[in-house]
């Protein structure tokens, strides 16, 4: 079975209106975080899949996604969600992520760091090359690099270089599959070009877009 993983259920609010997606069960963690935080079973074409919501942030998406693994046993980990670019890009234009990294990690006062790195780690969390081949036969996406930050990049800022995307959750996504040595993937949708108006008045077209990814993929993996 596989889990795609999402930061808000915004961004994947359009799956209840599909007949076709069968409900199975829900399960939450009886805490504070509830609300924020939850996992659904459903079944579609035979396939049964899980969709868990993180919340938004480092914390709150590597904590949440290391709950899950420890509980559940699932074939792949996908993230489909929205992200920012450097770049003049067009909303809802989607990619593949290649590796992520955390845009906000700055050591670099520290002999031989760069932007991202922290002690003993390399700077760079891959994605699975196998698991991306196999969703880019039914996608055919560019791939880019994501940084990960806890804050909304509103201008040109620090590391992010061009081509760049950032997000909030993907680097730790990725840091988390890799303990627990599952494929990881991450597909991209941008929301904004560092522009908070962007992502507001544009969420009903890239929530549509990770929409209709996500539903290619559901039948396909």
């Amino acid at each position: 079975m596989n889990l795609y993983i999402f930061a808000e259920y915004e961004e994947i609010e359009l799956l209840d209106r599909n007949a076709n997606i069968k409900f199975i069960k829900e399960e939450t963690i009886d805490n504070e975080f509830k609300k924020i935080q939850k996992i659904t079973f459903y079944k579609y074409k035979n396939k049964k899949f899980a969709v868990a919501i993180s919340g938004v942030g480092k914390v709150n998406s590597s904590l949440f996604l290391c709950y899950l693994l420890s509980k559940y046993k699932f074939k792949n980990v996908i993230n489909i969600g929205p992200a920012g670019s450097n770049e003049r890009e067009k909303i809802a234009n989607s990619f593949l992520i290649e590796k992520a990294y955390y845009g906000d990690v700055d050591l670099t006062s520290l002999p031989n760091y760069e932007i991202g790195m922290l002690p003993n780690l390399k700077k760079y969390f891959y994605t699975s090359n196998n698991l991306n081949k196999i969703i880019n036969k039914k996608l055919n996406l560019d791939f880019r690099v994501i940084a990960t930050q806890d804050k909304f990049n509103t201008n040109y800022q620090g590391d992010l270089k061009s081509k760049s995307l950032y997000d909030m959750e993907c680097a730790s996504f990725a840091h988390t599959a890799l303990f627990f040595n599952i494929p990881f993937s991450a597909i991209k949708v941008i929301s904004d070009n560092s522009n908070l108006s962007q992502y507001k008045n544009n969420n009903l077209i890239w929530k549509s877009k990770i929409y209709n990814i996500f539903l290619n993929l559901i039948g396909e993996l």
